[in-house]
């Protein structure tokens, strides 16, 4: 209505309708996982078990990016709905162009379907996000208890019963880390596109709107400009940890391999471990088998988003 009416570009306004259905698939994919993400949790309590280390308490951390996810885009709501009045094609499309009075009725109203916007649009599409951040925040955690312990191996004398002990968690950890590929892949695939495709609608907005954006436009960009990069940016973070703790685990195999060969004693059992721990090959965690998701993928989004605002100036002058 508002595309028809000339409110709105119909470029702009499908970039903003796409974002928005990508929650959908987001939410089911999400919904078929569920049963991988609980044993998930299960694998993730058995590894600890065997584990002589504990392991750091984080959930002050995971408490905290919960809260930031749902208040950004909760203080974006109620400010954009105490602004949106000065802006007139916000106030009609999100009144459903309802010839309402300025009155307390059409503040809910409008406050209402922003709510329901940005939940489908931000809090909820975060809130997919955080899990899967949560679960590589977690598990590099057993990654990184696994390397510690096989660094207080090198240099002492190793028994194929303990070999064997050690084989069985990296067994569970090879397994676990396929799992969780599997688990997480396709929720960060769909993920990344929404917030991709968020992202390039508000450089669009905000490039293609020659006489400036009112403080409404301002609070409804918020979500977007603070929220979306971070999220992708710790998600990137804590997904990298993983991978450089197993190259940390296969080099000090690799290192306890060549000292235990260059000895005499060392039992033949205990050498079968270590070869059989080197020839398995862990995953690398990407969204889809895409893009993989490592520090490098910040530049490469932020990067063509640079490059996107660049072209609409040019396009401007």
């Amino acid at each position: 209505m508002a595309v028809y009416s000339g409110m709105l570009d119909f470029e702009i306004a499908f970039a903003y309708v796409f974002a928005n259905l990508l929650s959908l698939p987001l939410w089911y994919s999400l919904l078929a996982k569920k049963n991988s993400i609980k044993s998930l949790i299960i694998q993730y309590q058995k590894i600890n078990s065997l584990q002589k280390k504990s392991l750091p308490n984080r959930d002050a951390i995971i408490n905290f990016a919960f809260a930031f996810c749902i208040s950004i885009p909760v203080i974006a709501v109620t400010c954009c709905a105490a602004w949106i009045s000065t802006d007139e094609v916000m106030k009609n499309c999100y009144g459903f162009f309802l010839p309402f009075q300025e009155n307390f009725a059409a503040v809910l109203l409008r406050f209402c379907v922003l709510l329901l916007v940005f939940t489908s649009q931000h809090i909820f599409p975060n809130s997919a996000a955080i899990i899967c951040t949560v679960l590589y925040f977690k598990f590099s955690d057993l990654f990184n208890v696994f390397y510690e312990e096989l660094q207080d191996l090198r240099g002492e004398y190793v028994n194929h019963y303990l070999m064997h002990s050690k084989m069985k968690q990296h067994t569970l950890l090879f397994r676990v880390a396929y799992e969780l590929q599997d688990a997480t892949s396709v929720i960060c695939f769909l993920f990344l596109c929404s917030r991709m495709a968020l992202m390039y609608f508000t450089l669009a907005t905000f490039m293609l709107q020659p006489e400036g954006i009112s403080p409404a436009n301002a609070w409804e960009m918020m979500p977007v400009v603070v929220a979306a990069p971070l999220s992708i940016i710790f998600l990137t973070i804590c997904c990298s940890m993983i991978t450089a703790k197993i190259k940390n685990c296969v080099t000090t195999l690799q290192e306890i391999q060549t000292d235990k060969a260059l000895k005499d004693k060392t039992e033949k059992e205990t050498l079968r471990c270590l070869e059989s721990m080197l020839s398995k090959r862990f995953p690398l965690i990407s969204a889809c088998n895409v893009v993989i998701l490592d520090l490098r993928l910040n530049f490469t989004v932020f990067g063509s988003l640079f490059t996107y605002g660049l072209l609409f100036l040019s396009l401007k002058k």
